[in-house]
């Protein structure tokens, strides 16, 4: 399947696939977490990115529920992550920020990319175990991109 042409929003990403990468970024936030290398650049680096990667899971989340229907995320989000879910949904309920946040989706991956290889450098035995879901959440952007 060519990723960059525009892809039916139905079975897209299959249910599993989504719900395992929606566990994948808790676990990559809990490695950005505990990683002594972001801790070591201060100003709150290491909790900034679990948080980015909440977020993302926050959007998977808006996908898995209101976009594929596979039904409730209750099971999948803590109760702060229910809420960035919410905020998601109503964003995404117009067009041009739709469009807009789609489009920045993959480039805005690349930035957590960065992050992720910095740590195989200095901590690659944290890294190595998720880089699978690593690699499938990027593929999975790029498909939510071109929705």
């Amino acid at each position: 399947m060519d990723l960059f042409k525009k892809s039916s929003k139905e079975g897209a990403i299959p249910k599993q696939d989504l719900e395992k990468q929606i566990r994948a970024m808790e676990s990559l936030a809990k490695v950005f977490l505990s990683s002594s290398i972001l801790r070591s650049q201060g100003m709150g680096r290491s909790e900034k990115m679990a948080s980015v990667l909440r977020s993302y899971k926050s959007i998977f989340a808006y996908f898995y529920s209101d976009e594929f229907k596979y039904g409730s995320v209750d099971s999948l989000l803590n109760q702060d992550e229910r809420i960035r879910y919410q905020m998601v949904a109503v964003g995404m309920k117009n067009p041009t920020n739709r469009a807009a946040f789609l489009r920045d989706l993959p480039s805005n991956w690349q930035d957590v990319l960065k992050v992720v290889n910095l740590i195989k450098i200095a901590e690659p035995k944290d890294i190595s175990t998720i880089q699978s879901d690593i690699d499938a959440i990027g593929n999975s952007m790029l498909i939510l991109s071109n929705l």
